[in-house]
C-alpha cells in the first residue's frame, strides 16, 4: 500500500526526483513513513517467531539505519516542497500517528 501511493516518486536514495510530488494520501495520511514502520514490524516479528538472536541484531541495525536515514530523507522533502511539507509534518507524525480530537 505504502509503495503502491508513492508510485513513480519512489527512489533507494533519499534524493528527490525532479518530477515528484508530495504524497498525503494512503497510509501517508497518517504517518510520514509507513514502510520504515511496517519493515520494523515485519523485522521484530520474525525476530520473536524464529528466537534467532542474529536475526534480531541485523535487524535493528537495519531498523538503526532507517532511523539515521529518515532525518536526510526528510531534510531534502523539506527543500523540495518547503512550506507544504511543513504543513504536513504538523500533521502527521514521522513514525506513529498524531491523532487529535477535530480529526
Amino acid at each position: 500500500w505504502s509503495l503502491a501511493s508513492l508510485g513513480r516518486n519512489l527512489t533507494d536514495t533519499v534524493v528527490v526526483r525532479r518530477e515528484a510530488q508530495l504524497v498525503t494520501t494512503g497510509a501517508y495520511r497518517w504517518v510520514r513513513h509507513p514502510y520504515y514502520v511496517v519493515a520494523g514490524w515485519l523485522m521484530g516479528s520474525v525476530t520473536l517467531l524464529t528466537g534467532n538472536w542474529l536475526i534480531g541484531v541485523t535487524s535493528l541495525a537495519v531498523l538503526g539505519l532507517l532511523v539515521w536515514r529518515t532525518p536526510l530523507e526528510e531534510a531534502e522533502l523539506l527543500a523540495r516542497f518547503g512550506h507544504e511539507y511543513e504543513e504536513y509534518c504538523q500533521r502527521t507524525g514521522r513514525f506513529w500517528p498524531r491523532w487529535s480530537m477535530g480529526t
